[in-house]
């Protein structure tokens, strides 16, 4: 359907639509962390070259019709995109559930009691 880009507009699509709400809805919350995501970002990216040796091993394939065909260390630079919103994700994630465990409240119903309020975004003040 959108050829060259489905994986890249795929990997836009629902993981960057996650990154985003994450980071706006607990914008206050995660500020203090931006260095550690940048560690966490920056860490994805030193590990992502390592799938070269899964793909020289055939233990998986890319539809190379279905990426860019940019490759970075034999893997398409698309891996690179998923590597920085998976560090996103799972940095955020784990902060916010790091902040709700240290105030000794239950953590989903209360995560998702400020998700629906916005106590956490950029624009609540």
């Amino acid at each position: 359907m959108f050829g060259n880009y489905s994986y890249l507009i795929s990997i836009g699509f629902f993981a960057g639509i996650f990154d985003f709400l994450t980071l706006t809805l607990f914008y206050k919350l995660l500020r203090p962390y931006f260095r550690k995501m940048v560690i966490l970002i920056f860490i994805g990216l030193i590990l992502t070259p390592l799938e070269t040796f899964a793909l020289r091993w055939r233990a998986w394939d890319y539809d190379w019709t279905k990426n860019m065909g940019i490759r970075v260390i034999e893997s398409p630079v698309e891996t690179y995109f998923f590597s920085i919103f998976c560090g996103i994700a799972v940095g955020s994630i784990t902060f916010i559930w790091s902040f709700y465990v240290d105030k000794k409240k239950p953590v989903l119903r209360t995560w998702i009691q400020d998700t629906f309020k916005a106590r956490y975004a950029f624009w609540n003040k």
